[in-house]
């Protein structure tokens, strides 16, 4: 039986990793470099899908993927960035909900899964490497 001063702990990616993910980033880049450039013809519709699975698959591997010297104030910093990320993107849905009506009587579009998740993901990466520098 677990004691109440055991904490729930969950395994990351080891930190060789990193070089796989940052690696990854090359792949939507240089879609979006084809892309824009008219290299490639892709349907709107499929590019947007691909690319946001290319982009979303290296930012959540970088968030989970563990630091070179893993120790508790690495885990405090990681848990403070995530409740700080939480806390900015149910802000951000609320106030953008809220400046969205009242700009315009109706609703113009709603807010996508995948923009909040961008937003507490760069809050998370954000406020993670600044804890890092300062602390």
């Amino acid at each position: 039986m677990k004691s109440d001063n055991e904490v729930l702990t969950f395994k990351l990616l080891p930190n060789k990793y990193k070089k796989l993910v940052y690696a990854l980033f090359i792949i939507p880049i240089t879609f979006g470099i084809l892309k824009s450039a008219n290299i490639v013809e892709w349907e709107d519709y499929l590019f947007k899908r691909i690319f946001t699975v290319l982009f979303f698959t290296p930012l959540i591997l970088l968030v989970f993927t563990a630091e070179k010297v893993e120790d508790e104030r690495i885990q405090k910093i990681r848990l403070n960035a995530l409740a700080f990320a939480a806390v900015y993107g149910f802000g951000y849905l609320v106030i953008a909900n809220i400046m969205d009506l009242a700009m315009s009587n109706e609703a113009s579009e709603e807010i996508k899964a995948k923009e909040i998740l961008l937003h507490m993901i760069v809050m998370y990466l954000c406020t993670k490497f600044y804890m890092l520098r300062n602390n």
